[in-house]
């Protein structure tokens, strides 16, 4: 016998609130998906503490949290380029986000193409950043080795006294996820969840329904 098989221990059901049938039954999604988007986001703003926050997946497999900073008819968001997901956007310029808002029970998968924003939109937004952030981000040499913290941190708190302009630091970015795919997601109570995918072909965006 497969000794995982005696040794299995399973997370109980933790009974999250999802969406009833009725109300899931209610669920009329729109012709374009960033309708359908922005019609969700604008609910989730009022629940959920950070609604922009997303999933960033790109080749490797490598997923981990970005905050998208621009939601039109593409999604934008800002790194530094010397960053592993840079690295490897570079490599396979396609890339998926994934956001959660549990709150209102909803998941939305994006796919699609990513390319470079211009360096006067990357400029522009670090404009609009809290010093403090310019700052960190201008002294970071993000997922190299870091001797000390503490180091950084007595820098950071040198500097913060005396700047009042930190310059847009050369390895500040932006890139722009122009979406193919999505996929919404609604929890229901019952296990019963509606999942709807888009698909774009040519400028026309196709939807079907999935099985949960």
């Amino acid at each position: 016998m497969d000794p995982r098989v005696r040794k299995s221990k399973y997370i109980p059901n933790l009974k999250p609130k999802y969406l009833t049938l009725n109300v899931l039954s209610e669920i009329k999604p729109k012709k374009n998906p960033f309708v359908f988007f922005n019609f969700l986001f604008k609910k989730a703003i009022k629940t959920e503490p950070e609604p922009n926050a997303a999933t960033l997946c790109t080749d490797g497999p490598n997923g981990r949290m970005v905050l998208i900073k621009s939601i039109d008819k593409s999604f934008y968001f800002f790194t530094n380029k010397h960053s592993q997901k840079v690295k490897e956007l570079k490599r396979k310029p396609r890339a998926s986000l994934v956001f959660y808002w549990p709150t209102i029970s909803v998941q939305i998968r994006v796919h699609g193409f990513v390319s470079k924003l211009p360096r006067k939109i990357c400029v522009e937004y670090f404009s609009l950043r809290p010093l403090e952030s310019q700052l960190a981000l201008s002294l970071s040499k993000q997922s190299k080795v870091l001797d000390s913290w503490y180091d950084l941190k007595n820098k950071f708190q040198k500097y913060i006294k005396k700047i009042k302009l930190v310059p847009t630091p050369a390895h500040w970015c932006g890139y722009e996820i122009k979406p193919q795919k999505f996929e919404f997601w609604f929890g229901s109570t019952e296990r019963l969840h509606r999942r709807f995918l888009y698909k774009k072909s040519g400028r026309k965006w196709y939807i079907k329904e999935l099985y949960p």
